[in-house]
């Protein structure tokens, strides 16, 4: 997936990417975050919890 400029992750963004990485609650996480993340495919829904995609995964090796 090619991200456009305005779909650049912020700081804050990627550290909330990183925080569902590690099975944080998503309530933990701003909800704009949440969807953002979600739109971009980075994270998706299962059993109720946010968790991250093959995208999202690559992602946070390649750093912001």
């Amino acid at each position: 997936m090619t991200m456009n400029p305005d779909d650049a992750l912020t700081s804050e963004e990627y550290a909330s990417l990183a925080e569902i990485a590690k099975g944080l609650l998503a309530t933990d996480v701003p909800h704009e975050h949440t969807e953002k993340l979600s739109r971009l495919g980075l994270i998706t829904k299962r059993h109720g919890e946010y968790i991250l995609t093959d995208e999202g995964q690559r992602q946070l090796a390649r750093g912001r």
